[in-house]
């Protein structure tokens, strides 16, 4: 059997990515998402806005955000 066509039958994308984050981020891409997810319930911003503006190089910077809302513009 040709090495690469045994490499390719054996190869788990997932578990390729999860290690991955694992190694640069010591987390797995799950605890990554729960991450995200927990940032933008909490300031109420959707997840594709925090994919947007708060991931860098592929790390998340999660900044404390103060919103300035006297409930006149609503």
């Amino acid at each position: 059997m040709d090495k690469n066509k045994k490499f390719h039958e054996n190869f788990d994308l997932d578990k390729f990515i999860n290690e991955y984050h694992r190694m640069i981020n010591h987390q797995t891409f799950e605890d990554f998402w729960e991450d995200i997810c927990a940032f933008a319930e909490q300031n109420r911003i959707s997840t594709d806005y925090v994919e947007q503006e708060f991931i860098l190089d592929g790390r998340f910077i999660p900044v404390h955000l103060e919103w300035d809302i006297d409930g006149t513009d609503f």
